[in-house]
C-alpha cells in the first residue's frame, strides 16, 4: 500500500512540474505568427463571424469559437485554453497504460515524458488546437482498443470524438484512419470490433459533413486548391522556392526523434547543452529498453495487445502524416505530428515494463530525470519568432523620428499585417503611434514621416508575392537602419530621401 501510495505521490509531483513547465513557457515566450492568427480568429462576436474568417483559411471553426468567449484576455493567458487540453491528455493515455497491463510505476513514467518531452512543452502552450487535436486523438484510441466500460458507451465515444476532433482540426481524420488500420491487425480482448469501429467513425464524418458541404465545398469542385502554389496546374511563381526532395527527405526521416526534440539548435546555446544532455541519456535508455523488450518474456500477451494497438495508431500517424507532409504541403510542420507524438510515453512504458527487477526504479528515475531536463533545458532556450521583441525594437526606433509604424510578415493575404501590435497592447505603453498596414503608408514623395517595419521571414524586394507590398514603403524613402532581433525577425528604418 504504501508503494502504490508514493507512486500516486510521484504521479502528482510530475503533473505539478509538468504544469510549471508550461505556465514558464507560456508567461516568458514570445507569441509568434500563428498565435496571432488564433487571437485574430477568435476576436469575433459569435460562431458566425468566425465561420466567415476560417472560410478563406481551410480551418474548422470550433477551437478558434471556444476562445473567443475569452477575447480580450491576455494573450499569455490564453494558452492555458491548450495547456488544459495537453493536460487532459493524461487521463486516456493512463487508462490505456493500465487496460494495456503496465506497471504503475512505468505508467507514471510514461506520463512523465508527456508531461516534460519539450515537444509537449512546446505544443502544449502553442495557442493553437494542437494539443485539444492530442487529447481527441488518445480519446479515440481509449475507445476503440481499451475495455473500459460499456462497449455502447465506447462506441458513442467514438462517434462523438470523430465529430467533435473534425470540428477543432482536419488532421483528427489522420487519427481516425490510424485506429482503422490498427484494428485490422490487432483487436485487444473487449475492444470495439472493426465493423463498430467503422460505422463510428463514419457517423462522426456524417455529423462533420454539412459543415464541409457549406463552407469547405470546394474540396468536392475544386480540389486542386489544396495544393501549395507550386503544385498547381498552370500555377504562377510560388511564395516560397519549393525543398527539395532531399531536404524533405532528410527532414523526414527526423521527424520521430524531433517530436521529443523539435529544436534543439534553435534555441540558442543556453538550452543545447541541457537538450544534448537529455538526448544521450534519453537514447542510452532507449538502447538498453530496446534489449530488454526482445527479451520479455511473453506473459499477459492479450493485454499487452491494447498498447500494441495503441502504438500501430501511433506508427500510423507518424508514416500518414509524413506522407502528406512530403507529398501534398512540401514541408514537414513539426505541429501535424501530435496525432502520433503521444506514441513515445507509451512506448517508454512498455520498455520500462520489460526491465527485470530493481533496475526498473532505477531506470523510472532515470527517465523521468532525464525528460524533465529536457523540459528545463526547453525553458531556457529562446522563443521560435520573439515578435513582441521585434515590435518594442520597432518602437524604440521610431520613438523620435515621428514614424508611422508598420509590419510585413510572411503570411496568406487574408490576414491584416498589424496583428502582433493589436494584440500585443503596445499603444498605452507608448502613446499614440500611428499604425497602418503596409499597403496603406503613404509613399515617401507624399509624406515627410519615416516609417519603422517589423518584418517575418521577409526582406525588401526578396519575394516575388511580397515585393508589392513594400511599393509604398520605399517610394521616396531608403533605409537607413536594419536591426536582426532573432533569424525571422526584423526591424527596418526607413527614412524620406
Amino acid at each position: 500500500m504504501s508503494s502504490r501510495r508514493g507512486l500516486w505521490w510521484l504521479l502528482v509531483v510530475c503533473v505539478l512540474a509538468g504544469v510549471a513547465l508550461r505556465a514558464v513557457e507560456a508567461d516568458g515566450k514570445s507569441l509568434w505568427l500563428d498565435e496571432y492568427h488564433s487571437l485574430y480568429l477568435a476576436d469575433s462576436d459569435d460562431m458566425a463571424e468566425v465561420v466567415d474568417k476560417v472560410a478563406h483559411d481551410f480551418r474548422p471553426p470550433l477551437f478558434f469559437w471556444g476562445m473567443s468567449f475569452l477575447r480580450g484576455v491576455d494573450a499569455h493567458l490564453q494558452r492555458w485554453i491548450p495547456i488544459l487540453f495537453s493536460l487532459l491528455a493524461l487521463v486516456p493515455l493512463w487508462s490505456i497504460l493500465q487496460h494495456g497491463g503496465v506497471s504503475r510505476l512505468a505508467s507514471t513514467a510514461a506520463c512523465g515524458v508527456l508531461l516534460f518531452a519539450p515537444y509537449q512543452v512546446q505544443y502544449g502552450v502553442d495557442l493553437r488546437s494542437y494539443s485539444a487535436v492530442q487529447l481527441v486523438t488518445l480519446v479515440l484510441v481509449w475507445a476503440a482498443v481499451t475495455s473500459a466500460g460499456p462497449a455502447a458507451a465506447r462506441f458513442a465515444v467514438f462517434a462523438v470524438a470523430t465529430a467533435v476532433g473534425l470540428y477543432i482540426h482536419y488532421g483528427v481524420a489522420v487519427a481516425v484512419v490510424g485506429v482503422g488500420f490498427a484494428r485490422c491487425l490487432v483487436r485487444p480482448s473487449g475492444s470495439l470490433g472493426l465493423s463498430r469501429v467503422v460505422i463510428a467513425g463514419t457517423l462522426g464524418v456524417l455529423m462533420f459533413l454539412p459543415w464541409v458541404l457549406s463552407v469547405e465545398g470546394w474540396l468536392f469542385s475544386d480540389p486542386e486548391q489544396i495544393l501549395p502554389p507550386s503544385s498547381r496546374a498552370g500555377a504562377e511563381t510560388a511564395a516560397e522556392a519549393p525543398t527539395s526532395p532531399s531536404d524533405l527527405g532528410l527532414k523526414a526521416a527526423l521527424v520521430i526523434p524531433r517530436t521529443l526534440i523539435p529544436a534543439m539548435d534553435s534555441l540558442g546555446a543556453a538550452a543545447s547543452a541541457h537538450l544534448r544532455a537529455a538526448g544521450w541519456i534519453l537514447l542510452g535508455l532507449g538502447l538498453l529498453g530496446s534489449l530488454n523488450l526482445l527479451r520479455r518474456p511473453r506473459d499477459g500477451v492479450d493485454r499487452a495487445r491494447v498498447v500494441t494497438a495503441a502504438l500501430l495508431v501511433s506508427g500510423a500517424g507518424f508514416v500518414i502524416t509524413t506522407a502528406l507532409c512530403v507529398s501534398l504541403w512540401h514541408r514537414v510542420p513539426m505541429q501535424y505530428f501530435v496525432v502520433a507524438s503521444w506514441g513515445w510515453p507509451l512506448l517508454v512504458g512498455l520498455m520500462l515494463d520489460a526491465v527485470p527487477g530493481r533496475g526498473r526504479r532505477v531506470s523510472a528515475g532515470l527517465v523521468i530525470a532525464a525528460f524533465l531536463f529536457a523540459g528545463i533545458g526547453q525553458l531556457r532556450g529562446e522563443s521560435r519568432e520573439d515578435t513582441e521583441r521585434g515590435v518594442e525594437v520597432a518602437l524604440q526606433e521610431g520613438a523620435n523620428r515621428d514614424a508611422i509604424y508598420t509590419a510585413v510578415l510572411w503570411q496568406p493575404a487574408w490576414y491584416p499585417h498589424t496583428l502582433p501590435w493589436r494584440f500585443l497592447d503596445a499603444e498605452p505603453r507608448t502613446g499614440p503611434v500611428e499604425v497602418l498596414e503596409p499597403t496603406d503608408v503613404p509613399p515617401g514623395d507624399r509624406s515627410d514621416r519615416p516609417v519603422v517595419v517589423v518584418t517575418r521571414k521577409a526582406r525588401p524586394r526578396g519575394e516575388h508575392v511580397l515585393a508589392g507590398v513594400w511599393d509604398s514603403i520605399e517610394r521616396g524613402r531608403r533605409l537607413v537602419k536594419a536591426v536582426a532581433v532573432d533569424p525571422a525577425t526584423r526591424v527596418y528604418v526607413y527614412e524620406p530621401r
